[in-house]
């Protein structure tokens, strides 16, 4: 029987009212009941179509919120789907998980607000002109807590074995803005920044997004040395390319087979921690294939992932599953109406990637000979 996993950034799902984001002026941003009305009504449809035993969420602001789409979509909380959900405070949406209860019990469920203790980005003496390399970046909590859940089994081959499902959220790339506490203005001067607002706000975001990958990382490799066995799961809307640096960081880069003497996929390192995005599998399927799920400044963007353990890729000596096939919901993305930012004019500005594994253990061929405890060749 096969596992679906999807990843859906519900584009500040909140209950009618309720504050969201500051205002530049003051007060915060909020959803009027008619806006609401068509969000849920579009959220619900989605979810419908979608219909995977575990949904990632990101922007889920309300509980309640998440609660009406799905008994929308016929699909009530309490009977058909776990969910696993907080209400997020002003300035602080939340991610949330939703798991199938006719295929899995939640064993257990936490987000993390602090990044590792043992968490570092420094390099050098940054107040030392003769080091030129030097870097110090800190940070102590994370903007958008990722949630770890832990799901039990209930059908199929692996019945009462565990599966590690992370939902996760980094950084956009929206420019920060600068704060005079760090860039002041002379009193009834111009203010100095301004031509360089952009820049230094982009940078600010690229970095906390770097950072936040970082922590996030750290978090999944202390997890899955500790549990080798464990498949492991992200979904999330990361904020980036597949290729780029952040992504990358959060995936570990594991290698993928490419020719049949290859030992990618065995005993290595990188693979026992690294995490291998669907996108790429459906790829190396595919003749062609188009994979955004954002579009900004008419810019196609992949910035959603589903990744998995090696427990998931077809190569693998430990995989339990094998890719079947990903989708993408995006037509959305260029409805005519889309030039709104309210949930009437456009109720979703993420695509929704959903990605299908069939149960498939790896065969135990007879005298198979034991490949390198480390270090392999892709």
């Amino acid at each position: 029987m096969p596992i679906s996993l999807a990843t859906f950034n519900a584009y500040n799902l909140q209950s009618p009212g309720a504050p969201m984001h500051r205002k530049p002026r003051g007060g915060f941003t909020s959803w009027t009941a008619d806006e609401y009305e068509k969000k849920i009504r579009w959220t619900a449809a989605m979810i419908e179509r979608v219909d995977t035993d575990v949904i990632g969420f990101q922007e889920a602001w309300s509980v309640a919120a998440l609660e009406d789409a799905f008994a929308r979509a016929g699909r009530d909380i309490g009977r058909t789907y776990h969910l696993v959900a907080r209400d997020g405070s002003p300035g602080r949406p939340q991610v949330a998980l939703a798991a199938r209860r006719s295929r899995f019990d939640v064993k257990a469920a936490a987000w993390t607000e602090q990044v590792p203790a043992h968490f570092r980005m420094r390099h050098g003496r940054v107040d030392d002109p003769g080091d030129p390399d030097a870097v110090d970046v800190r940070i102590s909590s994370l903007s958008r807590p990722p949630l770890a859940v832990r799901l039990r089994l209930k059908d199929g081959p692996y019945k009462g074995s565990e599966l590690a499902v992370w939902v996760a959220h980094l950084k956009s790339k929206r420019p920060l803005d600068p704060d005079r506490r760090h860039y002041p203005t002379p009193r009834g001067q111009p203010n100095p920044w301004k031509p360089y607002r952009e820049a230094i706000g982009s940078a600010l975001s690229t970095v906390r997004r770097a950072a936040e990958a970082t922590a996030l990382r750290m978090m999944l490799t202390d997890a899955m040395l500790a549990e080798p066995a464990l498949p492991t799961v992200l979904l999330g809307d990361l904020n980036d390319a597949t290729l780029s640096v952040t992504t990358t960081l959060v995936s570990g880069e594991p290698p993928y087979k490419l020719w049949s003497r290859s030992t990618a996929g065995g005993r290595g390192a990188r693979t026992q921690i690294g995490l291998y995005t669907a996108e790429t599998l459906q790829q190396y399927r595919s003749q062609r294939d188009v994979y955004y799920t954002h579009v900004h400044a008419n810019r196609l963007e992949s910035l959603d992932h589903v990744l998995v353990s090696r427990h998931f890729y077809d190569h693998s000596l430990d995989r339990q599953w094998s890719f079947r096939e990903l989708k993408v919901w995006n037509d959305h993305l260029h409805d005519a109406n889309r030039s709104g930012k309210t949930a009437a004019q456009w109720p979703g500005d993420h695509a929704i990637v959903g990605a299908w594994f069939d149960d498939n253990p790896a065969p135990r061929a007879p005298g198979m000979a034991a490949l390198p405890a480390a270090g392999e060749t892709p």
